[in-house]
């Protein structure tokens, strides 16, 4: 397989970061006050958990855009969320946990494209193509993976064991929906935009 991982190095500017973040912080909005809300009058007793993260394909998206640059903006819009939603941050052993899986979310993206450039794994991203979907949901599948595992150990004192292989599923299938949902989205954007031209 010979895919290219390579984009046009450009500058990010600090706007373009925010906007990151907000896009973070916007989607986490929706899937807290829109998603969750409804998943709960379907599917009662899930948790944490959310089985539409859209949130993991704005960490996806950015990464691909902004590559290490986006980590920091996606740490801190991890942050951010949990603190505002999370009433019980009142020990430090609640406020690592948040932290680690604040680092794990903001880094798992890029740690995904590092592993396959170091195995010599290339994805197009050159192109803006259709195809260019498929390398992105591939990332955003094996960033879940990475991201559900160090979530799940981020928070093994609030995850009862008999439900540890439950919840790891919840959030690899959770955040795969979300990259899904997202790519989706600026799918119809584009051809919408296409079409109107």
């Amino acid at each position: 397989m010979d895919f290219s991982i390579t984009m046009a190095d450009k500058n990010v500017s600090l706007i373009e970061l925010m906007i990151l973040f907000l896009a973070y912080l916007v989607t986490f909005a929706i899937v807290w006050f829109g998603v969750k809300p409804l998943q709960a009058s379907i599917f009662p007793g899930l948790g944490i958990l959310s089985l539409a993260f859209i949130p993991h394909g704005v960490r996806v998206l950015g990464t691909w855009l902004y590559r290490e640059k986006a980590i920091l903006p996606l740490i801190l819009a991890e942050l951010f969320c949990s603190a505002a939603v999370t009433s019980n941050l009142q020990s430090m052993s609640d406020l690592t946990s948040h932290a680690i899986s604040a680092m794990v979310g903001g880094g798992c993206a890029y740690a995904v494209l590092v592993l396959f450039e170091t195995a010599n794994i290339r994805l197009d991203f050159r192109t803006h193509s259709i195809r260019l979907w498929r390398p992105l949901v591939l990332v955003g599948l094996m960033s879940s993976v990475l991201n559900s595992i160090g979530k799940s150990l981020a928070f093994t004192n609030q995850i009862l064991p008999e439900d540890g292989l439950k919840t790891l599923i919840g959030f690899i299938a959770g955040d795969t929906i979300g990259v899904m949902l997202c790519l989706g989205l600026l799918l119809l954007i584009s051809r919408k935009i296409h079409l109107t031209k």
